[in-house]
């Protein structure tokens, strides 16, 4: 089903990650007794919280070591928030670290526990007199140091904290914060919230982080939906096998460097794992089910592709929960490797080498009893040329093929003619594909090294694997019922869509339903449950309705036609037919006439009103006294783009790529009158040379130029 999951395994299941990957973070140590220590004497202990005003019983008088002694892991006096399961200072878990939460200044976001309740008491320093609120660096200093594992000297947990990085992240600025999503509605799960983490330019790192529960019953999970950063190369969620092997493991960011717990089997289970941001909805009848006591782990691995900006990246989870025993089978998951110890290529220790040319490499898979696939996904590097699954014959035979490396099972279900390593294939069971007992499944895999040496298996993508990931249920299947081409959204001018129900002749119920089909515009705008109901099983699915956009304004600057950026794609025409290519937010008119423009925002599309292009007289719409340059054009290193700003106003200056989608927003702030100028690299940004637009908004006025890097 399109949109449901991607539980591809990634780079973090391999040995040897590149030390220099995370040389990075070690830049700065003594965070501590650098930020931490003398913030609390300064701002907490010299007036609220010392021997003679101990307010909550806290004096925070004394040495840096006597006062780290009286927070981390201590529970707080305060009787609300030691029932939600606080510290003063609980090390890795910065949103259950009270005296941050009290020390909130808005930083922290009300779903992290930023917003107090009223038996939480009031902020702390006090607003006004003599104590100054923290500033978001000190917050940030305090949030960092937590995630680091709150240790009194730095590197506990092999995570230190860039300060340098903090302070110029906060002073002068970089690329944009995640768009936070809202978690699920109380009673129905809740949300994991890991960030966010600063990494400097070129950077690329990868981090465990264990997560205790501390629920007070056992319950089930069916539907994990995650968000993370478009740079993130893989969010992977594990689950420690017991108590024993999570306390083995230090508290707070933990970077990867030899061999990821992942393929420890006597240490972590694995759950799901994503590259992008895919809603994984259980089918119905299943969910997994965990203790209340589960200890999760988080592995995030994410690169910093920008050349000159700083990133900070974040990991928001909603975990959906229902209540333990609803489900009739537990969904579980497994990593299925290569075995390199016996087969060839010849291997070295644990990991299995490609010499250069091209090799098949096959593996059986000996499941044990009878399974129930629901989903199977397979992963590779780069010199991967294919990956298919066959059912195993009671003999160790291939049987028949149930997975085609080749195909595109998730948009057009069509053989793509070469695998895809990238973004390899997801194949869903719908109904349940159920393999028998006492045989599996066998693994084959092709790969071309065209390089001049022999390949391991490893992390980055000249090294390589051989993996795939299953998704199943044991024993008897229960019966599919679902609907397996439903979309996460439609627009609400959308005709009814032609649902795929299985089985048929169930009941489809909720709201915009009507006659048994899904009416769009009935449910109206927002967010909407609706269930198909059969064989006793009912499968939910939650649907937004989009509102129609607004129809886009062209506006004409500098010999090109432009309209508003934000819609998903542009297609535009000329007296009304199509330009083929014509396919970026800014057009370059090639004769005059009638130009319009049509855009699509979550499925919707509309047109533009009739633009009427004439070549003579253009003048910069961005008049009334402002003016902008752009120099060099075009430019080998780096751009300069000035304009002048005349009176106090809004000023916004993007910069687009020649499909027009935006790379980087320079200035997006109210200026005083003055000349500005602001420097652009498509290179130091990662990005290839080529033609970009730069776009200056000044008091709703609005410049365009192309510019090009050579």
């Amino acid at each position: 089903m399109k949109g449901k999951i991607t539980t591809v395994v990634f780079c973090s299941l391999v040995l040897l990650l590149a030390i220099s990957a995370t040389s990075g973070i070690y830049a700065q140590s003594g965070i501590y007794a650098d930020r931490v220590y003398p913030l609390i004497q300064s701002k907490c202990a010299a007036t609220c919280h010392n021997y003679s005003n101990p307010t909550g019983n806290l004096d925070l008088t004394g040495s840096a070591a006597d006062v780290y002694a009286k927070i981390v892991g201590i529970s707080p006096d305060n009787a609300a928030a030691q029932s939600k399961g606080y510290k003063l200072v609980y090390p890795g878990h910065p949103y259950r670290s009270f005296m941050l939460l009290k020390a909130n200044n808005g930083l922290i976001h009300a779903y992290d526990g930023g917003q107090l309740t009223a038996e939480e008491g009031t902020y702390m320093p006090p607003y006004g007199g003599g104590s100054q609120p923290l500033t978001n660096i000190e917050l940030e200093m305090v949030r960092q140091w937590i995630y680091a594992g709150a240790p009194l000297n730095e590197g506990g947990s092999g995570y230190v904290v860039d300060q340098q990085l903090i302070i110029d992240y906060y002073n002068d600025g970089g690329l944009p914060l995640l768009d936070r999503p809202a978690p699920p509605t109380e009673g129905h799960g809740f949300q994991i919230h890991l960030g966010p983490l600063f990494l400097a330019p070129s950077q690329e790192v990868e981090y465990d982080i264990k997560y205790e529960l501390n629920f007070p019953a056992d319950f089930e999970v069916n539907r994990l939906n995650l968000k993370m950063n478009d740079e993130s190369h893989h969010f992977i969620l594990y689950k420690f096998n017991d108590e024993s092997s999570a306390n083995s493991v230090s508290q707070g960011l933990r970077p990867i460097n030899i061999v990821s717990t992942a393929l420890d089997p006597d240490n972590n289970e694995f759950v799901a794992g994503w590259q992008n941001d895919v809603d994984i909805r259980l089918p119905a009848g299943t969910a997994f089910r965990w203790a209340g006591n589960t200890i999760l782990n988080l592995n995030y691995h994410v690169p910093n592709y920008s050349a000159g900006l700083i990133l900070p990246t974040d990991m928001y989870l909603n975990v959906h929960t229902q209540p333990y025993g609803t489900a009739i089978q537990e969904m579980k998951s497994d990593l299925v490797q290569y075995d390199a110890n016996t087969l060839w290529p010849p291997s070295v220790g644990i990991v299995f080498t490609l010499p250069p040319g091209e090799w098949t490499l096959t593996d059986n898979w000996d499941t044990g009893p009878q399974i129930n696939l629901w989903m199977l996904t397979s992963h590779t590097h780069k010199f991967g040329t294919d990956y298919d699954l066959y059912q195993k014959t009671p003999s160790g035979g291939k049987g028949e093929k149930i997975f085609e490396g080749f195909m595109d099972y998730t948009y057009c279900n069509c053989d793509l003619g070469y695998y895809d390593w990238e973004h390899p294939p997801v194949k869903y069971y719908e109904p349940f594909y159920t393999i028998p007992a006492g045989t599996g499944l066998v693994q084959e895999a092709k790969f071309n090294n065209t390089s001049d040496s022999w390949v391991t298996f490893g992390l980055t993508t000249n090294d390589e694997m051989m993996l795939f990931m299953a998704q199943y249920t044991e024993g008897e299947p229960i019966p599919f019922v679902g609907i397996t081409n439903i979309a996460d959204g439609y627009c609400v001018t959308a005709d009814a869509p032609a649902l795929n129900l299985i089985p048929e002749g169930g009941v489809l119920d909720g709201p915009g339903v009507v006659d048994g089909q899904f009416v769009p515009s009935a449910a109206g705008v927002g967010e909407h449950e609706i269930h198909y109901t059969a064989e006793g099983l009912t499968a939910t699915y939650t649907i937004t309705v989009y509102p129609a956009p607004e129809a886009p304004e062209i506006s004409l600057s500098a010999g090109l036609l432009g309209t508003t950026a934000g819609y998903d794609n542009y297609q535009w025409y000329f007296e009304g037919n199509l330009l083929t290519g014509a396919t970026g937010i800014f057009y370059t008119p090639q004769a005059p006439g009638n130009y319009t423009v049509e855009v699509m925002l979550n499925g919707c599309t509309v047109m533009s009103e009739p633009f009427l292009f004439e070549p003579v007289g253009i003048d910069n719409p961005a008049g009334n006294g402002t003016q902008v340059y752009v120099f060099p054009n075009p430019y080998q290193n780096r751009v300069n783009i000035t304009y002048i700003v005349s009176q106090k106003a809004p000023v916004k200056v993007v910069i687009y790529d020649a499909v027009g989608k935006p790379v980087q927003t320079l200035v997006q702030t109210e200026q005083s009158p003055a000349q500005y100028t602001y420097q652009f690299s498509a290179k130091e940004m990662g990005l290839p040379a080529g033609i970009y637009f730069v776009q200056v908004t000044i008091d709703g006025k609005t410049a365009v130029h192309k510019i090009m890097e050579q």
